[in-house]
This record gives structure tokens, sequence and C-alpha cells, in this order.
């Protein structure tokens, strides 16, 4: 499972830690599926 804080249409996914974002790409990466689950607060939020 990965936290996130945002999630942006045209960015994706959004965190504030830098080395959390990249872990985070890596796992996607190497998984053979990808799934989100989110409530509606993260939607069109965006991180640093």
């Amino acid at each position: 499972f990965l936290g996130v804080d945002g999630i942006h249409f045209d960015f994706g996914l959004m965190t504030p830690n830098l080395m959390e974002g990249r872990v985070n790409q890596l796992m996607m990466k190497v998984s053979r599926e990808t799934i989100l689950v989110a409530d509606s607060s993260k939607f069109g939020k965006r991180s640093v």
C-alpha cells in the first residue's frame, strides 16, 4: 500500500517527501498491478 497526500490528474500521485515519492514510483514500476483506493479529498490536490 502507498500513502499519498494528493492525486492530481496531470501530475499523478503527490507526496511532499521526495524519497517517498521515488520509492512509490519504484514499487509501482515492479508491481504487476496498481490499484488506487482514495477518498474524494485527495483528488485534484497537489503537493510539493
